[in-house]
């Protein structure tokens, strides 16, 4: 029964592997990445990438890595914290450093219900804004 749950889980382990792999996000990394990066980059496969909206947006809001304005369409993360980076950005800053530049928060020990209470409260921000509300965050 043991040797069952093995190959189940080494099966389980590898479809998340091909998913991450397959994922359009990570075109932008290097194509000779080692295997220590690829495992820790992993990590941020969990968290969502978004387009970012409109109505995502702050007052003169910048990648706190790159310092480029953030654009509507960029593709960013969206952690627990709040804060936007670009893929890439987040990518190489991640392989350096895990934690936010911004507030400290560890990335990459979330719990599943965290990363999508952050994708949540952005919904329904975004909801809020689109029917003129004002909304305090």
């Amino acid at each position: 029964m043991g040797s069952k749950n093995s190959k189940s889980q080494r099966v389980n382990n590898t479809r998340l592997l091909n998913n991450y792999n397959n994922r359009e996000d990570y075109y932008t990394l290097p194509n000779n990445i080692n295997n220590e990066t690829n495992d820790k980059l992993f990590f941020l496969s969990k968290y969502h990438k978004i387009n970012l909206q409109e109505s995502d947006f702050k007052k003169n809001d910048e990648c706190p890595i790159c310092l480029e304005e953030l654009q509507i369409n960029d593709k960013v993360y969206l952690f627990p914290c709040c804060h936007y980076f670009h893929i890439k950005c987040f990518n190489e800053w991640f392989l350096k450093k895990s934690f936010c530049p911004v507030c400290c928060e560890t990335i990459g020990n979330h719990k599943i219900e965290e990363i999508d209470m952050a994708l949540f409260n952005r919904d329904i921000k975004n909801t809020k804004n689109n029917q003129g509300n004002d909304i305090i965050i």
